[in-house]
């Protein structure tokens, strides 16, 4: 992660005890969240390939944190998107990839599938913790993050902290630019307390309601 969560939480004495990660991809942050005190984590990935490591991994970790999985995208509306599968899995997106195969040659698109998108705020009803505060909402989904925000306005006064990618090129065809993702979040009372970018102009930006 450009921003470590080891670094946030020494920083600014932050506790997360409950976390909703939506592009969860394999939970490469498990251990992480465990470490910055998570109790409750919900993950929300659309790929049955990356859900399928991501449970192994929740099994070997045992039931000393609630998980629970979603398998499905985030979007405003309840849909079925076409996700175009990146070879290395976690540029996989539901928007078209554009200047990412310029900034990244390496990575190439294998193909694709459909998947079923909900709002946040539908799967957050369904989860085992749905009237908690929601310490941390972190969000890596290639281009979609405004939409998956715009799909949590009725939630969004129990989310305590976002922790978001941000793009300043259009790396995917209609991905949402830093300006407006940043206007957006800024104006539901959350300030922006870290940012940091590639030099392919992708990145990822850290807020938090207070001081």
């Amino acid at each position: 992660m450009l921003i470590p969560l080891d670094k946030l939480v020494s920083q600014r004495s932050l506790k997360w005890t409950v976390i909703v990660h939506v592009g969860a991809n394999t939970g490469e942050e498990m251990d992480a969240y465990v470490a910055a005190g998570a109790k409750h984590i919900t993950w929300i990935e659309p790929r049955q390939t990356a859900i399928n490591e991501l449970k192994q991994k929740i099994e070997t970790l045992g039931d000393t944190v609630d998980q629970q999985v979603f398998r499905y995208a985030v979007d405003v509306e309840p849909d079925q998107l076409y996700m175009h599968i990146a070879s290395n899995g976690a540029a996989s997106s539901c928007l078209k990839p554009a200047l990412h195969l310029e900034e990244h040659p390496s990575i190439f698109f294998v193909g694709g599938e459909v998947v079923s998108a909900k709002p946040l705020d539908e799967l957050l009803d369904e989860s085992h913790f749905n009237q908690r505060t929601i310490d941390l909402l972190k969000v890596n989904v290639q281009g979609m993050e405004l939409r998956v925000l715009k799909s949590a306005i009725k939630s969004m006064d129990r989310i305590q902290s976002v922790y978001v990618e941000v793009n300043e090129k259009p790396l995917y065809f209609e991905c949402v630019l830093f300006p407006e993702l940043d206007a957006f979040v800024q104006s539901h009372g959350f300030r922006l307390i870290e940012k940091e970018m590639t030099t392919h102009g992708s990145g990822a930006a850290f807020y938090t309601r207070g001081d």
